[in-house]
Order: structure tokens, then C-alpha cells, then sequence
């Protein structure tokens, strides 16, 4: 599916909303696991999950037990990326000795809180979301917990044609400075960067009538830090 608008100045811009190639891997729909998670307390025991397709969200049920002596065990469950930024959702309240059971949904229409640095939980950032995973915090120290479960995706939103929101461009351009155009694809893609499954190209008529072809690219702030050990972006 194509979709072309043409701008003040000749140029169009082409949002390609193809599916991927076939050579990319295609993680399953749902996916069972059981573990024995050793506490880290005082620090957050982090719990991979088993791959499943999470570009759109996922749901998890699952049954914990905790041992007795165990001092206020939380839990929740994480999208990530695969440069570590994650956003996250608590199960409501602490769980208590024996077997709780819990259901966490992290859902792209749903408010999540984001790790390391403060950002929107939107449908874009979902789309580079490839990992999940739970983490357990415990007021006290040692202990193990034996968790059992299933997650599964979530639905694709209904899909809707392709569109350019929040375009935001100059009305005319000048030769000798640079014009820029910004724009949200919808639906966001799943893999911005490859071009099969998104291509956002400029074609710009010069004046001997001839055609140039600007390709588009995938922009997203971010922020270095240096932890002394390692920077991290």
C-alpha cells in the first residue's frame, strides 16, 4: 500500500506501508515459561521472558509463590528496545505468602512509566519494542520465588491507511540553506530502518527540469551520559 502527497515545491514524499521481507524472523504469537527466580534484594531481580511478538503489546497471567519471611515483594512486567530504554507496569499491590496470581498488560493505548530516561509510551515507541521481560523488588534479602505462566500478544490495531501526521515543513525553500521536513508515518512502521518495510523519499524538480531523490530517515533524540565505566546513549 502507497501513499503520495506532493509539496509547495514539487516535492513527494513516499510512505511505503509494505510488509517486511521474508528473510526477517518471526517470533510467535504466545509463549509459556516456569523459573526459579534467586532475589537480588536489595537490588531489582530482573526475569527474561520468552520471545513472542511484541511490536503490539502483550498480555501476561502468571502464578508466584513467595516463601514465608518474605518482606513486601513487588513485581512488574517491561517492553524494551534494543538500546535499553524500557517502559513498564506494576502489578497494583505488594504480593503476600504462597501463590499469587498476576495479570499485566502492557499495551501501546496504555499509559507505562519509562526507564532510563522519561519518555511517551506511543504506538511508535512500541513498534521498536523487541524484548520483555518481568522484575521483582524486595524489602528484604534472599529468598527465591517460583513463577509459572503464559504471555501472549496482543492484537494488531485495526489498520487504517497510510498517513503523514504532524507534518512540519517550510512553505518555501531557498537555494544555498537547508530545508527540512518532519513528519510522523501512521502506522508507524515496525522496523523504521529497513526499506522494505518504510521509505520516506524526497523528489525534488530542479530547474533544468531534471529529478532529484533525497531519501528520508528515521530521527529520534537522544542524550549521552558518561557512568565512568561507560557512556551511554
Amino acid at each position: 500500500m502507497r501513499w503520495r502527497a506532493v509539496t509547495a515545491i514539487a516535492a513527494a514524499w513516499l510512505l511505503s506501508a509494505s510488509s517486511a521481507s521474508g528473510a526477517s524472523v518471526v517470533a510467535p504469537d504466545e509463549a509459556s515459561f516456569a523459573t526459579r527466580v534467586q532475589l537480588a534484594a536489595p537490588l531489582t531481580t530482573l526475569v527474561a521472558l520468552p520471545a513472542v511478538r511484541v511490536a503490539d503489546g502483550i498480555a501476561i497471567d502468571a502464578d508466584v509463590t513467595v516463601p514465608e519471611g518474605a518482606a513486601e515483594v513487588g513485581i512488574g512486567a517491561f517492553l524494551s528496545d534494543a538500546h535499553g530504554q524500557w517502559f513498564q507496569c506494576l502489578h497494583p499491590q505488594p504480593l503476600h505468602a504462597g501463590t499469587n496470581h498476576i495479570a499485566l498488560r502492557l499495551d501501546p493505548q496504555r499509559p507505562l512509566e519509562s526507564h532510563p530516561w522519561v519518555r511517551s509510551w506511543t504506538p511508535a515507541m512500541a513498534a521498536l519494542a523487541d524484548r520483555a521481560g518481568l522484575f521483582v523488588f524486595s524489602a528484604g534479602v534472599g529468598g527465591a520465588l517460583e513463577m509459572s505462566g503464559r504471555l501472549h500478544a496482543l492484537p494488531p490495531a485495526p489498520e487504517s491507511p497510510p498517513r503523514l501526521l504532524d507534518c512540519a515543513a517550510p512553505a518555501t525553500g531557498r537555494s544555498g540553506e537547508r530545508w527540512q521536513f518532519d513528519c510522523v508515518p501512521s502506522p508507524f512502521p515496525r522496523n523504521p530502518f529497513d526499506p522494505d518495510e518504510f521509505a520516506l523519499d524526497a523528489h525534488i524538480s530542479l530547474p533544468d527540469g531534471t529529478e532529484q531523490v533525497v531519501p528520508g530517515f528515521w530521527w529520534e533524540p537522544m542524550r549521552s551520559s558518561d557512568r565512568g565505566d561507560r557512556e551511554d546513549v
